[in-house]
């Protein structure tokens, strides 16, 4: 019959025997056993059990006789029985003093090391040195050519089948798909030129402030201050609207009027196709008044709208800090936005067409860090210059 398991402390001094061997006698009968078979403690007790020693006691002066221990039991009357004192006392300090160093060392052995608790409650490996070793630096994030211009592409200077007419755009894009569904697939912005006033346009420029307001197929209207062109600090107007490649196919119209006023001054209107020429070199417009007079000449481009958005914070250091951790050619940048808090500034890279963007987002996702796509609705102005 298989032998019985043992249990609860049975197991501890199981294994108490067979690290240190058979225990010191802990009971009254082990102690008598013990004196039977002429085992005695000999050693110094440990410091918590000295105040166990028997009282001090005078001794009678020693004899050069040889006494058995068969002697010393008939003198205390045959019993066997161990006289209250130091034998009994020595025997349990002993046994006791054991125990407390086996339970200790098969403690320390089934623990394992010590380990330290951390700021967050963690736990931080064990150090031989009293101080801690200085936080390390976060891995670097290499992207290399992930999200650069791909092989099929029809224009902009990092394209490298561009024609010539195409390889330095005057929309400012450096790579322009071939891909129909490429293009189809991304949304869009509005970048105007400045305004070349005509006579009519200039009378109207010296009477009050103009706004060029825009719309997309049935969007809503979208107006910023109108500059000239010879105002070469305010050349650009970028408009926050987002638009697909069918909103401008069906339609986009470009009205002038003066600030505030529901009349419009002069306007145009048609439909924009997106290809490769169109995003390289732009649409040229010409708002005409409602009897036809031309009123004045403007450039519109199709700008991309896809920001791959690494991280948000409340100041633009600490944004600046996680930028150090990318290693890629690609140009980083810090834009305000109009969320409050831990979300007023935003680091990106961008913008791409949306294709492009995907590509990038999920480079940066598969070496372990965060990234999002966004179109850059909330941005607010020009991203932070460069140092």
């Amino acid at each position: 019959m298989k032998k019985s398991e043992p249990k609860g402390d049975e197991v501890s001094l199981e294994l108490v025997e067979r690290a240190l061997g058979p225990l010191v006698p802990t009971t009254e009968a082990e102690v008598e056993r013990a004196e039977a078979d002429g085992v005695e403690h000999v050693g110094e007790l440990p410091p918590s059990l000295r105040a166990l020693r028997e009282p001090a006691r005078i001794e009678a002066p020693r004899s050069a006789r040889v006494v058995s221990l068969d002697d010393v039991r008939s003198l205390r009357g045959g019993s066997g029985t161990p006289a209250r004192g130091s034998s009994w006392l020595s025997h349990g300090a002993a046994a006791a003093a054991g125990a407390l160093a086996a339970a200790a060392a098969i403690a320390l052995g089934l623990r394992g090391p010590a380990t330290n608790v951390g700021p967050a409650g963690g736990d931080v490996a064990a150090s031989g040195s009293a101080s801690a070793a200085p936080p390390s630096e976060p891995a670097k994030i290499a992207l290399n050519d992930a999200g650069l211009c791909g092989a099929e592409c029809c224009g902009g200077a990092e394209c490298a089948k561009s024609p010539a007419d195409m390889r330095a755009c005057p929309s400012g894009r450096t790579c322009i798909s071939c891909s129909r569904s490429e293009l189809t697939d991304s949304q869009y912005r509005f970048k105007l030129g400045g305004l070349a006033p005509t006579e009519l346009g200039k009378k109207a420029l010296a009477s009050g402030p103009l706004e060029v307001c825009v719309r997309a197929a049935a969007s809503d209207r979208v107006c910023a201050p109108a500059h000239s062109s010879d105002d070469a600090a305010r050349r650009w107007i970028e408009l926050p609207l987002v638009t697909t490649a069918g909103d401008n196919l069906a339609g986009v119209t470009v009205e002038i009027r003066f600030v505030g006023a529901k009349q419009r001054l002069a306007s145009w209107s048609q439909g924009i196709p997106v290809n490769a020429a169109v995003l390289c070199k732009g649409t040229m417009i010409e708002a005409k008044t409602d009897e036809g007079e031309v009123f004045g000449s403007m450039s519109m481009f199709l700008i991309d709208s896809h920001y791959v958005e690494l991280g948000r914070g409340a100041d633009v250091a600490g944004l600046e800090a996680l930028a150090r951790r990318f290693e890629t050619p690609l140009e980083l940048r810090v834009f305000e936005t109009r969320q409050p808090g831990d979300r007023r500034f935003a680091l990106a890279m961008g913008p791409f067409a949306k294709p492009r963007a995907e590509r990038l987002r999920w480079a940066v996702l598969d070496r372990g860090a965060a990234a999002e796509s966004h179109t850059g609705a909330d941005y607010v102005g020009e991203p932070r210059p460069s140092p």
